[in-house]
This record gives C-alpha cells, structure tokens and sequence, in this order.
C-alpha cells in the first residue's frame, strides 16, 4: 500500500520476543492485502477495526510478548499448543473482519 518493506515483528521493540507464528502471520497478512490490492483507504478502515483491540497495549508498560522457549517446544522447534490455538484465533478473526487469508 505505502511502497514499505515489511518491517519485521517484535512485541514491543524493549525485548527481543518473536516466534515463527509471529512472523508467519505478518506474511500471511501482507500476502492477503497484497491479493486483494488494498489500498490506502481500505487499509486504514481496516487498521481502525483493529486499534480498539491493542490501543490498551498503549497506555500499559509495553507489550513484552513471550520469549521463543515459553511459546515453542524447543526439542521438536513447534509452537506449543495453547501458542498455536492463539494463532489461528487471530487468524479467524481477521478472515471475519474481511481480510481474504
């Protein structure tokens, strides 16, 4: 929409927690709006539905997410299952909200 790269993901930026899920949802998101060739106004309309779900995370102390040991099995290098149910809860979410995923 803007000509950015993505970025990448961090919960906070103060610490360094980001999992594979994490970023394979960024990727799954940016595909999606890249395939429906969204635009500058429906992505802002889009950012709007989601802000009241984490404009909270503004006024607390950050968001420090949770570090890689605590959201994946580190033997078998997969997301725990309560890690993996999160996932795939934001990712109905945001096929509800009209995101094509």
């Amino acid at each position: 929409m803007s000509g950015c790269h993505l970025e990448g993901c961090v919960a906070d930026g103060n610490a360094p927690n980001c999992s594979g899920l994490e970023a394979r949802l960024m990727a799954e998101v940016a595909l999606a709006v890249h395939h429906m060739k969204m635009g500058l106004k429906d992505a802002n309309e889009f950012v709007l539905k989601l802000l009241p779900k984490y404009e909270h995370v503004f006024t607390q102390d950050g968001n420090p997410g949770k570090p890689f040991d605590e959201v994946y099995d580190l033997q078998k290098i997969q997301p725990l299952d309560f890690w993996q149910k999160m996932y795939e809860e934001v990712k109905t979410e945001l096929k509800e909200m009209g995101l094509n995923m």
